[in-house]
């Protein structure tokens, strides 16, 4: 700095810092487009602290999606996008670098309608189960697919006072397809579709319910009728494994992070820390350090739920339609896909001593 002051002649004068400002502003407005958001602001005052609501405020943010444009269309940011790291020492069972986890590889897997639990037993797709409805009427089914309940009573009270037959919201369903040389019942008969497919419900109490998709003297359609066996469904064949084969990484699945502090300064004559980043989880190790880039920064008391809504919507927007960019390491128009991996905030503690 001292050798910057020292090139110029002492007789030119230094702009004003009025002039500085409004050319730093007028620079990082030409490079970065920024965006406003009004949000809401309230402060502490007085001993008791009480928070005051102040007039709202308006804050620029830059969405993820600008940062993605700008990162590919720079040929030294562009570049860690292809990188592959110290993928060469990795595994299937011991990943090196992010791209190799299940989590990347096959993030279905991890989805909770993909398996579900009952008893001792885990259940996944394809796998082979025996179904009991009572102690006479007992057969193997393929697991189709599972789903969350959206019907029945909301309450808060623990599982182990209701009864089995109670319904609740999300209580698990899964739909079996009936291997051949079955013939259902008389009785059970309207719980089956005419593909041999028939629907149970898991309830959080302990009981298992198959609906009725016909009207019968003992079934109304649409209703739930309780299982009596003592075990309506054991595990007989787990599902195939999938492949283990470790895939290469493609520069065009990008999965990112959000990180926030929440250390907010209430004082008007300081700034405040709060801020809001995001980081590129899918980058190599050895370049993750440098991939945090900045969305908004909040002044003092201010909310961060109205641009964290635009930052999100920003996100899910370009992980479902994709995001159009122009690849300077390829040298080529791309269509990326932007994948929410992990969220880290920060929350402010106060720490109290006594003897």
């Amino acid at each position: 700095m001292r050798e910057a002051e020292n090139s110029f002649y002492s007789t030119e004068k230094w702009p004003s810092r009025w002039r500085l400002r409004k050319l730093r502003e007028h620079m990082l407005q030409s490079t970065v487009p920024l965006r406003p958001e009004k949000t809401t602001r309230q402060l502490p005052v007085g001993k008791g602290k009480a928070m005051r609501t102040l007039p709202d405020v308006e804050v620029s943010y830059i969405p993820f999606s600008e940062h993605l444009k700008r990162d590919f269309a720079d040929l030294m940011t562009a570049a860690p996008f292809h990188s592959k790291g110290d993928s060469r020492m990795g595994t299937a069972e011991r990943p090196a670098e992010f791209f190799q986890t299940v989590a990347a590889r096959d993030s279905a897997r991890l989805n909770l309608k993909n398996d579900f639990f009952r008893e001792q037993y885990r259940l996944d797709i394809g796998c082979t189960a025996k179904v009991s409805f009572d102690d006479a009427t007992a057969f193997e089914a393929r697991l189709l697919s599972t789903s969350i309940a959206p019907d029945g009573c909301v309450t808060a009270s623990a599982s182990t006072y209701a009864s089995e037959r109670t319904l609740r919201v999300g209580d698990s369903i899964a739909l079996f397809d009936a291997l051949p040389g079955f013939m259902p019942p008389e009785r059970w008969a309207p719980c089956f579709t005419e593909e041999r497919r028939v629907t149970l419900r898991f309830t959080r109490s302990g009981g298992v319910l198959v609906i009725a998709v016909r009207e019968f003297t003992e079934h109304e359609k649409d209703s739930w009728s309780a299982l009596t066996a003592a075990s309506p469904l054991e595990l007989s064949c787990v599902a195939e494994p999938r492949e283990k084969d470790i895939s290469e990484k493609d520069p065009y699945i990008v999965y990112v992070s959000l990180y926030g502090d929440e250390f907010n300064v209430h004082k008007r004559s300081r700034g405040s820390l709060e801020g809001y980043y995001g980081g590129y989880t899918s980058l190599c190790l050895e370049d993750r350090a440098f991939s945090v880039r900045p969305l908004f920064y909040l002044p003092p008391g201010a909310s961060p739920e109205a641009l964290l809504k635009k930052i999100f919507d920003d996100l899910i927007r370009a992980g479902k339609e994709g995001l159009a960019v122009y690849d300077a390491f390829t040298k080529e128009s791309v269509v990326i896909r932007v994948n929410l991996g992990l969220g880290v905030f920060d929350f402010p503690m106060a720490a109290k001593f006594s003897n």
